[in-house]
């Protein structure tokens, strides 16, 4: 059985001063890593695990130089991001023995043309409910990715990402034709 573990959901934005602002879920990211690292113990093998980034404007500041453009535009995984995010992720990583580069990106920007295309079909009709789905295009983009037969997704409150429209997104996961089973573990701070 293939598992995907979508590992959070954070914030990433630019200051005033050019610097780069990053409002991570610490707790579901570590949560989130434990569960790969002991499904990797169990079985020998990492499962697919994806991280869905929050973010206004283009993502391309967000990006390390030196990749090619089509990976600039695109960037696959944690690795593809500048230092200063990176660190923010790097410890929890490097506790469980996962490389960053194993750790797969989702851009809020990639999913939101999926979320305009499918409002604009009348496939979602309710206007009013773009950060449920655009919760619900994070989940749908990780087990595309993954090809995966369960998804475990592993979030955290936040001021810009509420728990309610991850559990929006799973009832509309499941009541669409992608059956994917969906476990999800909201991490509350202690």
């Amino acid at each position: 059985m293939k598992i995907c573990i979508f590992a959070g959901n954070p914030k990433v934005s630019t200051e005033a001063d050019g610097g780069i602002l990053t409002e991570t879920q610490p707790l579901a990211f570590r949560e989130a890593l434990k569960c790969a690292a002991g499904i990797r113990q169990n079985s020998g093998v990492l499962p697919h695990i994806v991280i869905g980034f929050d973010h206004s404007g283009s993502f391309s500041p967000f990006v390390k130089e030196g990749l090619s453009s089509k990976r600039r535009r695109s960037p696959r995984n944690l690795s593809d991001l500048k230092s200063e995010i990176q660190f923010h992720f790097a410890e929890a990583a490097k506790e469980f023995g996962i490389p960053l580069d194993d750790i797969h990106v989702i851009r809020e920007g990639a999913v939101n043309s999926k979320v305009r295309e499918r409002m604009a079909s009348n496939e979602y009709s309710d206007q009013n409910v773009h950060c449920e789905l655009i919760a619900t295009e994070f989940l749908r983009s990780a087990i595309g990715k993954s090809g995966a037969d369960e998804l475990i997704v592993f979030h955290e409150n936040a001021t810009w990402s509420d728990s309610c429209m991850f559990v929006a997104a799973k009832s509309r996961l499941q009541d669409t034709t992608d059956r994917t089973p969906t476990t999800l573990h909201v991490i509350q701070p202690k």
